[in-house]
C-alpha cells in the first residue's frame, strides 16, 4: 500500500482552551438562550434534504476508528479494502507533537496515541515511516506504554503485548451482587452496564489473539514504545496513587 505522505498530517496542535464567561443577568441569560434556540431551529431547518430527512455523517474519534480495526483483527476481517482510508484518516487526526487526541484539536495522550499506533501498525505502516517515529517520540517523552490507561491495557492484553496479571480486572461475579449493597450491577449507569457485563467476559476468559507478525502471548512488536519492557508484569498503578 502506498502510505499517504507526511504532509496529510494536521499541523495544528493546539489544545481547545475553556473560557469561562463573566456571571450573566437573567435577561442575558435569557437573550442568550432564545438566540441559541433560534439558531439551531433555523441549522436544522436550513439541513433538511428536499425529500423531508436529514443525514450527516456520524463522527467519532481516532481511538474508536483504531478500536474497529482491533475488532477486524481478532475476529479474521480483512481490512484490505478499507485499509487506505482507514490509514489516511488516522494520520489526518494525528497532532504537530505526534499525539492523537480523542476529540479535534485537543491534546493528545499516551493511551489515545498507542492505540492509534497499534492500529496503524496493523494496517500495515511500517515503524520507520515519520508518522509513527513522531508518535513513538511522543510516548517515549510522556513516559512510554507504563500510562497507559486502563482500557487500552486490556486492548494491548487480548494481543498479547502485555500480561493479563498487569491490568486491572473485576471478576465476573459481581453481576451477582444484590442491589442491596452499595456496588452492584444496576447502581451503574446503562451506558455503564453494556459496557462492563461484556468486560466480564473477557475478564474471565483472558482471550489472547495474534496480530499481523503471527505472535501471541509475549509479543515484543510495541517493546520499543515502553521505558523498560522487561517491567511489564508491573501492576498497573492508579492516578490515585500520586496523591
Amino acid at each position: 500500500m502506498d502510505n499517504p505522505t507526511h504532509s496529510r498530517i494536521r499541523e495544528s496542535s493546539e489544545p481547545t482552551r475553556i473560557h469561562f464567561p463573566s456571571p450573566l443577568t437573567e435577561e442575558d441569560l435569557k437573550t442568550r438562550v432564545e438566540k441559541s434556540i433560534r439558531s439551531g431551529t433555523e441549522f436544522l431547518f436550513s439541513a433538511q434534504r428536499k425529500e423531508q430527512f436529514w443525514c450527516a455523517e456520524l463522527e467519532s474519534n481516532a481511538t474508536i476508528t483504531s478500536e474497529y480495526v482491533f475488532m477486524c483483527q481478532m475476529l479474521g476481517i480483512s481490512l484490505k479494502e478499507k485499509q487506505e482510508g482507514l490509514t489516511r484518516y488516522l494520520f489526518k487526526k494525528q497532532n504537530h507533537d505526534g499525539s492523537w487526541g480523542i476529540a479535534d484539536q485537543w491534546r493528545g495522550d499516551v493511551s489515545t496515541t498507542a492505540e492509534v499506533y497499534l492500529a496503524l501498525r496493523i494496517l500495515e505502516t511500517e515503524q520507520s515511516h515519520p508518522v509513527l517515529l513522531k508518535a513513538e517520540k511522543y510516548i517515549r517523552d510522556q513516559g512510554g506504554l507504563e500510562k497507559m490507561r486502563v482500557f487500552t491495557r486490556i486492548f494491548f492484553a487480548m494481543f498479547g503485548l502485555l500480561p493479563w496479571e498487569s491490568t486491572p480486572v473485576i471478576p465476573p461475579e459481581f453481576i451477582f451482587f444484590p442491589s442491596q449493597l452499595p456496588a452492584n450491577i444496576y447502581s451503574l449507569a446503562s451506558w455503564a452496564r453494556s459496557t462492563m457485563v461484556p468486560l466480564f467476559i473477557i475478564f474471565h476468559h483472558q482471550p489472547v489473539y495474534a496480530l499481523p507478525n503471527g505472535q501471541f502471548k509475549e509479543n515484543p512488536l510495541l517493546d520499543h514504545l515502553w521505558l523498560n519492557p522487561k517491567d511489564k508484569k508491573r501492576a498497573f498503578e492508579s492516578s490515585l496513587a500520586n496523591f
